[in-house]
């Protein structure tokens, strides 16, 4: 867990912050993602889920979603809102990124 500072410091020098991680629902293991980055004047919140079962069939199954907010103070309450994930608990990502912000 990060200082809610730190997380902050992160997102305005423009790093990505994020995490993937697994879950039960209904039974059935999940794979999701969550990213975080500050794009052309935007903080972008990147969400994606699938069941693990329909990961082999095709991308089609993966459900993404990509919410912008203007304030840095609005990031967690649309995590808490659709995810479990908590704002302190991202970090910034090394290498390969959640998500692309250019296009989404």
């Amino acid at each position: 867990m990060h200082p809610l500072s730190t997380v902050q410091e992160w997102l305005e020098a423009g790093k990505q912050i994020g995490t993937n991680f697994s879950y039960e629902k209904a039974g059935q293991t999940h794979w999701a993602s969550v990213g975080v980055q500050w794009w052309n004047g935007a903080y972008k919140i990147y969400l994606s889920d699938i069941a693990e079962a329909l990961m082999a069939m095709s991308e089609e199954h993966l459900q993404e979603e990509v919410i912008e907010v203007a304030r840095y103070e609005d990031i967690a309450p649309v995590l808490a809102m659709k995810t479990s994930v908590k704002l302190e608990n991202l970090a910034p990502c090394k290498g390969r990124k959640v998500f692309n912000p250019k296009f989404s």
